[in-house]
Order: structure tokens, then sequence, then C-alpha cells
């Protein structure tokens, strides 16, 4: 598995991920499974944010039922930034910060499709979300929403 996944070591040990592209490269994108699954976002030119066990190249973790459609939204509101039009404007609202980190850092996308009727995606996102946070003792810099379980004493 990628260094920028070790926070993930024995998670999938035989398969690991099941998909890895360029946030931007629309022929990739337009091929994606329609399946559920998590998506993991990096950045490409090695750039690590500082967190307060370590650094990592994770800007974010996010998750949908439809993963071709929901990297397809945030392609579409990171290709302005590159094409450097509407600069603030995501169909009409201000863009996350993450977007921002895309933008100068690039967007390489890993994809971890849910195995078939036994998972849902919610809660492969919360399972690695959470092996984020016990690593790094932080979310992403680009995730908002804490939607893994809450830490218990003895995982301190």
């Amino acid at each position: 598995m990628k260094r920028v996944l070790d926070f993930l070591k024995g998670f999938r040990s035989t398969v690991g991920y099941d998909f890895e592209f360029d946030l931007l490269d629309e022929q990739v994108l337009n091929s994606l499974p329609t399946c559920p699954g998590v998506y993991i976002i990096t950045t490409t030119d090695g750039e690590k944010f500082n967190y307060p066990r370590g650094s990592n190249g994770v800007i974010y973790i996010g998750m949908s039922k439809c993963l071709k459609s929901r990297l397809k939204e945030h392609y579409n509101c990171l290709k302005p930034l590159e094409e450097d039009e509407d600069w603030g404007l995501c169909d009409g609202y201000w863009k996350k910060s993450s977007y921002q980190y895309m933008h100068y850092h690039g967007a390489h996308v890993y994809i971890f499709k849910c195995r078939k009727q036994t998972q849902e995606a919610k809660d492969l996102e919360s399972s690695i979300l959470w092996r984020f946070y016990l690593k790094y003792r932080a979310t992403p810099v680009g995730n908002d929403a804490r939607s893994f379980p809450k830490i218990k004493s003895e995982d301190i």
C-alpha cells in the first residue's frame, strides 16, 4: 500500500485500495464505477500536512453511494480553480478549503469500493477516518464532519 495510506496498514491486506487516479483526469473519471464506497484524496506534489502525531499528504476522506457522481462533483468544483475562473464559488456556494488544497497540491484519488451486500459506505468511511484519527490524532485538513465514533479512554 502507498506510504500516504500507511494509517490503513493491515486494513485490506490482500487487496488494499481498488482503484487510483488523478482527479482532473476527466477520461478516467467518466469510466469510474457507480457503486458505493470511500475515496481518499491526497496531494500529488508530495506535500504533507502536520498533525499532532506526524504528517501525511491526505487532504480529504469521503464516501458516496455513487462514487462516479460524487467524484464528478469534486471535479466540477476543482476544474474552475485550475482554469482560474470563478475562484471563490462552486454552484453558487463558496468553495471549501479542501478545493484550495487540491488546487495547490494536486488531487490524487484512492478508491475503496464497499464489499458487496456486506458493507455500507458510511461504515467504511467511519472505519477509515477512525484509523486516520488514531494514528494522527486529527482529521484530514479538508474534512469538516466527524463521522467516526467517539474516542474511548482506553484508545488514548
